[in-house]
């Protein structure tokens, strides 16, 4: 899940500041706030997302381009097969 956190916060930190036309405009007391709210809100859609599946969607997305085949995101649903 680290370039899909990476990349999500990118784009939310891209979208804030230059595509509302932000930057230079929030304060660092509200831009702590923004990041206090994000974080732990992209550790709760992390841990879900783990839960049913083996790999955040940007890992799954370069594994099954890397291998040249589509890779398998879900977990297998027999315990013993994992």
């Amino acid at each position: 899940m680290a370039l899909t956190n990476y990349i999500m916060q990118t784009v939310v930190g891209v979208t804030i500041f230059t595509g509302l036309g932000l930057y230079g405009q929030i304060n660092l007391g509200l831009t702590v706030l923004v990041s206090l709210i994000f974080f732990p809100a992209q550790i709760l859609f992390s841990y879900l997302w783990l839960k049913k599946y083996r790999y955040g969607p940007l890992e799954w997305l370069w594994r099954t381009a890397t291998y040249g085949r589509f890779q398998p995101i879900k977990y297998r649903t027999n315990p013993k097969e994992l």
